[in-house]
């Protein structure tokens, strides 16, 4: 009869060793990132990038802001594709065409750093932004009737990533920050190049505006 072999420290018939955990396999991104956002104007843009850099360095981060141009609020994602279909931006743009919503505030009032991909060095608010959840909420909608398989996220962090690289745990307060949103866009993210193609913009009513 042949012997069985049995590792040290394992009795005959107990439990097989634990497998090692695969590697998460992780899916390379497309060329195109194509979504919805609001963005400061272009002086309040500057403004905000300007305090990026004074915030890294004063709280020792090494991290480059980003430039005023890429500087916006995300809404809702439609997706990533290597070639943007063109009858998506046509259906998107009609959707956009459709909303009535006024200009609004945002306020940021802390910063922190988001874990994840980039781990984002963020603003964001300590309180419940009516307005801009409201327009979030509305927009939605009406892509999810536009688009039925489309995955409409409704749960809503407003931010505005400042820079990426960022030291996670970080979390400080800052001198409230006011700007009025005053149009919605369409950016299509050429990923991995740092260029954000605007597709169209609709205005909203009201005048922009940033104080702290």
């Amino acid at each position: 009869m042949s012997e069985q072999l049995t590792l040290p420290g394992m009795e005959e018939g107990g439990p097989a060793p634990p497998r090692p955990r695969p590697k998460p396999i992780l899916r390379p991104r497309r060329a195109f990132n194509l979504f919805f956002a609001i963005r400061p104007a272009p002086d309040d843009a500057l403004t905000l990038e300007a305090l990026g850099h004074r915030l890294a360095q004063a709280h020792g981060m090494r991290c480059k802001p980003l430039a005023a141009g890429r500087l916006h609020v995300s809404l809702h994602n439609l997706g990533e594709y290597d070639v943007v279909p063109p009858g998506l931006i046509r259906l998107a743009s009609l959707v956009a065409d459709g909303l009535a919503f006024p200009a609004f505030d945002v306020v940021f009032d802390h910063a922190m750093v988001f874990r994840g991909r980039g781990t984002p060095y963020v603003l964001c608010s300590s309180s419940k932004l009516e307005a801009l959840d409201t327009f979030h909420l509305e927009l939605g909608i009406a892509l999810k009737n536009a688009f039925p398989l489309l995955d409409v996220k409704r749960d809503f962090t407003p931010h505005i990533t400042l820079a990426y690289k960022g030291r996670l745990g970080l979390v400080h307060s800052i001198e409230p920050l006011r700007w009025s949103a005053h149009e919605l866009v369409l950016i299509n993210s050429h990923q991995g190049k740092t260029v954000h193609e605007v597709l169209g913009r609709w205005p909203l009513r009201g005048q922009p505006g940033l104080a702290f």
